[in-house]
């Protein structure tokens, strides 16, 4: 009752968000995320550039609310954080999460080591929908450096002019990671920005084939004319 406000404490929790959060509270203390945490931690340390790394140990303050990220670091001038998701997420969960290290301008990088792009679980759907440039990342476990697995969204033409998408999954390091100061997200690949140029390219393409059609009408009027033309003189010819 005299603890500070937090999640648990609002009573506007349904039973199955409840028991969604105390589920992520008990994934901590898996050996699983445990391994995760220590192998995010050893391979960031490697990196230029990273510093005051600290594994479940720091508290992140905000008034009265106060958060203890997985791994949390210094890279250059940045401060990064990494969630690891091992079982369902609520919605409230993450974007409480989200909200408040925005508000502190730290970056919150989700390992999702259970992710699915094409799953249809809740879980999935909200943080496709909450993730701006439709970049998910978990931890590259094949590679000694710190890698990161980006699965992302990737926008293309069809033969026939016809904007499509695909999921694409590459391992990238940290060096490659943009870092978004507007949403504090990270990407790899900027999709709506990819998009957009798609999409102008899909209108200059059709605006071009529309008038190539229109070109063609035209040379198919000017023969019919012709052929027209042709055709009265032959007749006039043949009536002289």
């Amino acid at each position: 009752p005299k603890a500070n406000p937090c999640l648990l404490k609002d009573s506007n929790l349904s039973p199955d968000e409840s028991e969604k959060i105390y589920a992520i509270y008990r994934s901590k203390e898996s050996d699983r995320h445990k391994e995760l945490k220590n192998k995010i931690a050893e391979r960031l340390s490697r990196i230029e550039g990273i510093n005051s790394i600290a594994i479940d140990n720091k508290f992140i303050f905000d008034g009265d609310e106060k958060r203890k990220p997985d791994v949390y670091c210094k890279y250059f001038d940045k401060e990064l954080v990494f969630e690891i998701q091992l079982s369902d997420l609520s919605l409230r969960y993450i974007i409480n999460r989200y909200e408040f290290y925005k508000r502190k301008k730290i970056y919150l990088i989700w390992i999702l080591d259970n992710f699915n792009v094409h799953g249809q679980s809740q879980t999935e759907r909200d943080i496709k929908y909450l993730t701006e440039y439709q970049n998910f990342f978990k931890l590259d476990e094949n590679s000694e450096e710190f890698r990161l697995i980006c699965t992302y969204k990737f926008p293309f033409l069809t033969d026939n002019n016809k904007l499509l998408t695909k999921w694409i999954e590459k391992s990238v390091t940290l060096e490659k990671i943009k870092f978004s100061e507007e949403f504090y997200q990270i990407f790899f690949f900027d999709f709506g920005l990819k998009k957009v140029l798609k999409e102008k390219e899909q209108l200059k393409i059709e605006k071009k084939r529309k008038e190539e059609e229109k070109k063609q009408e035209e040379l198919e009027r000017k023969q019919i004319a012709i052929e027209l033309t042709d055709e009265i003189l032959n007749d006039l010819r043949n009536l002289w």
